[in-house]
């Protein structure tokens, strides 16, 4: 599932411009290649989490497909923070907290660093 995860967060236009400005290249090719080198990027972080699947089978309310497949989130920033503009997400300084992975319109897994789930907030 981690190279699964990984796969749909770099073969977005968001990961691929995220991607291109962490290895600053310009030319399509060459991010592609720089992909295949950083592929399994996140696989410790994700490897280290806890994780869960959330069902949103009796809510009338189900979860949204987005372009970003794969969602970061970190409790010390807000999506118009200086380190949260596109291309980058709370992932930027490789601290995020929680990641969300959307399975289906009514299931989603979430992978929580370790830490941050035995102490919420420990980490700063």
């Amino acid at each position: 599932m981690m190279d699964f995860m990984s796969a749909q967060r770099f073969r977005t236009p968001r990961g691929l411009e995220w991607l291109k400005s962490l290895v600053d290249v310009r030319d399509e090719n060459l991010a592609i290649a720089a992909m295949q080198r950083l592929f399994r990027l996140f696989a410790t972080m994700w490897g280290e989490a806890v994780w869960e699947v959330v069902y949103a089978d009796d809510s009338p309310t189900k979860f949204l497909f987005t372009d970003d497949p794969v969602t970061f989130f970190n409790p010390q920033t807000s999506p118009g923070a200086p380190v949260c503009r596109y291309p980058s997400d709370a992932i930027s300084d490789m601290s995020a907290r929680a990641r969300f992975f959307l399975l289906h319109a009514i299931a989603f897994s979430s992978s929580r660093t370790y830490s941050w789930c035995v102490i919420p907030g420990a980490i700063r």
